[in-house]
């Protein structure tokens, strides 16, 4: 059964918001708050979220792989693509984008390694994040249904280290559009999923220990504060910072004892949002 979590609506629409806030007020104010970013990692934990939970749910089915497989794949296909393929026939035939590399990257879902070399249309600059989405999508689905149940966690732990590693190992990269560089926020929502199923009682112990969340904030108000210095560099350590945020935010989403409060809980319940 696929679970569905209306609080999670809201925090969409939040990182919509955001989204929407860096792109369209003044840049020289808005690219020191990082808000832009912080969407689109919420985005990313919420959907590492939720497609391992589905995954983990046919993991646990009775169904062969190959069909496990084409059932998630045929759920995606219908939930994206048209959508998606809509709005590039109006880039391409009504609005006459018709640079083919930048069209052909956008189609098969490469445009985050295409923005990072070359200058892009204005209507294709948010599709690095969908292209990274669905890169991850390529891969994840593999993973959680052939490893053996009992290494999955270290797996999951893996990935996150793996993508923190990234950035340390390769600072002169843009690590905003390379993939591995998100996998720590999908691998934060991926573990959320993980305690949510398999152990909730030590999710709800960490939900209460509000020390990461504590220092999450802090980074997030040390960054903001030292972005004149340099944004790229702190623009990559932030979004390890809103990805701890974001799992806090699960909590209050997705579990009835989680660790919010009651105007959050009002805030996210609150019907203008979802």
């Amino acid at each position: 059964m696929i679970m569905y979590y209306h609080r999670i609506d809201s925090l969409r629409c939040f990182a919509v918001l955001g989204v929407l806030f860096s792109h369209f007020f003044n840049q020289n104010i808005t690219k020191h708050l990082f808000i832009g970013t912080a969407g689109v990692d919420l985005f990313f934990v919420i959907s590492g979220f939720l497609i391992t939970e589905i995954l983990f749910r046919y993991k646990d089915s009775d169904n062969t792989v190959c069909n496990k497989l084409k059932l998630f794949y045929g759920r995606r296909l219908l939930r994206i693509f048209p959508i998606y393929y809509f709005y590039l026939f109006l880039v391409v035939f009504v609005f006459k984008v018709q640079d083919i590399k930048q069209v052909l990257s956008a189609v098969f879902y490469l445009f985050n390694f295409y923005e990072m070399n070359k200058d892009i249309s204005p209507l294709l600059i948010h599709i690095w994040s969908l292209s990274i989405e669905e890169q991850f999508y390529l891969i994840w689905p593999f993973l959680i249904l052939f490893i053996p149940q009992k290494n999955i966690l270290k797996v999951i732990i893996f990935i996150i280290f793996f993508s923190l590693s990234a950035k340390i190992l390769l600072p002169h990269v843009n690590h905003k559009l390379l993939t591995v560089s998100s996998f720590e926020a999908f691998g934060i929502g991926a573990l959320f999923a993980y305690l949510k199923i398999y152990d909730t009682s030590t999710l709800k112990k960490y939900l209460r220990y509000k020390l990461p969340l504590i220092a999450a904030i802090s980074t997030y108000g040390s960054i903001v504060l030292l972005s004149t210095y340099n944004i790229t560099i702190l623009d990559n350590w932030f979004r390890v910072s809103i990805s701890i945020v974001s799992f806090y935010l699960l909590g209050v989403s997705v579990i009835p004892s989680g660790n919010g409060n009651q105007k959050i809980n009002s805030l996210l319940d609150n019907k203008l949002f979802m």
